[in-house]
């Protein structure tokens, strides 16, 4: 059956209450973050909690064999081990021929670290940088990802216009 997103409520600064439904009469829910298998659950809600300046991708599915579709998504999802005596890590990107800082990740001691880009060209090469700071402001060696990103193509923009003289369209770039 489908399941349905009744709706997305904001909780807090990062956190998300997503109520769902299913045709089924008494199902279980499979829930899956980021294309990664979560958990199972019966109710009809989750609340999930972001990372700052994230954003996650969440599938619901009221069929065991049920999986998302394979995606090739416009993010990139970073991901590093923690190093010691950090108080954030600094995410830059290589943008226009310079560093930008785009957020700094907050070390409240998790065993890993994740953050999602922002939306990002297609068949174009990005450069990010992972920048421990210790608590002392200083900072320690980078992490340095370059990545090429290609994924499923943008659909065309593009303009219809029919003609009822000749009974024909014309499809033209926009």
């Amino acid at each position: 059956m489908t399941v349905t997103i009744e709706t997305v409520q904001q909780i807090d600064a990062r956190s998300v209450r997503v109520l769902w439904s299913s045709g089924l009469g008494d199902p279980t829910f499979y829930v899956w973050i980021d294309g990664v298998y979560a958990y199972k659950t019966a109710l009809t809600q989750g609340v999930f909690t972001m990372a700052a300046g994230a954003a996650v991708i969440i599938d619901v599915f009221d069929a065991a064999a049920a999986e998302p579709a394979a995606a090739y998504p416009g993010r990139l999802l970073l991901g590093w081990w923690p190093s010691p005596d950090v108080d954030y890590y600094r995410i830059d990107e290589y943008y226009n021929s310079a560093w930008l800082e785009r957020v700094r990740v907050q070390d409240h001691g998790e065993g890993f670290f994740t953050w999602r880009t922002r939306f990002l060209a297609d068949v174009t090469s990005h450069q990010f940088r992972i920048v421990p700071v210790g608590i002392d402001g200083n900072e320690g060696g980078a992490i340095n990802l370059t990545s090429l990103m290609v994924r499923h193509p943008d659909p065309p923009d593009v303009a219809y216009a029919y003609d009822s003289g000749t009974t024909k369209v014309t499809i033209s770039e926009t």
